[in-house]
């Protein structure tokens, strides 16, 4: 009866199946013993946007465009590792992002890596928080005070997952300081989280 109210129940089954695939493949990955990888060959822009559509229902409460570089490649990875990181990348920027600003998705490489890029408006990173943001049980002096921090687990989780991936987190804050903001009793930066792929070359057909 009512199509609009449909749809985001249907979004939110959607962000919580997810959410459960991500449990499930954490425990594979990290806890089950030797990690079972299965890399295959995977379109990386779709595979980004795929996830990203479950969260565009929440972007669009918050007034948050989101926009794409375009990107033709394909590189060989596991498809499950890449959900889990992605996953929690993403949902943390559902939280942390300033309302009414826009987000870009960049794809990068070079001889050798690969690199998806996360480039957002988003709550400001202290000096002091950037070395600590992958630590298990951590979050920002910002994320706490707004009440808007989980257990501290997300990133903690992305970068073990990603080491095991040959690939690594690299947080860039405040990479434009022009762009800096203050809403709501709060500072907003413009800050990049990374995904790097390494040696993606060797990997791609």
């Amino acid at each position: 009866e009512d199509p609009n109210e449909a749809a985001k129940t249907f979004l939110r089954i959607a962000k919580n199946n997810a959410a459960m695939k991500t449990e499930f493949s954490v425990f594979n990955k990290l806890f089950g013993g030797e990690p079972a990888l299965h890399k295959k060959r995977n379109p990386v822009k779709k595979v980004t946007l795929n996830l990203f559509h479950i969260f565009f229902q929440k972007f669009k409460e918050i007034n948050v465009y989101v926009a794409f570089d375009e990107n033709q490649d394909y590189l060989i990875f596991d498809y499950e590792s890449i959900h889990v990181c992605l996953y929690h990348l993403i949902d943390n920027a559902t939280k942390y992002v300033l309302p009414g600003s826009n987000f870009h998705v960049h794809f990068k490489k070079d001889d050798k890596d690969f690199s998806i890029i996360m480039d957002m408006i988003s709550l400001r990173i202290e000096d002091n928080e950037k070395d600590r943001l992958c630590e298990e049980g951590f979050s920002g002096k910002s994320a706490r005070k707004l009440k808007k921090h989980g257990d501290g687990i997300g990133l903690g989780r992305v970068s073990k997952i990603l080491s095991i991936n040959n690939g690594e987190l690299i947080i860039h804050p405040n990479v434009k300081p022009y762009k800096s903001k203050k809403f709501q009793g709060y500072w907003y930066d413009n800050n990049l989280f990374e995904i790097k792929l390494k040696n993606y070359a060797q990997q791609t057909i």
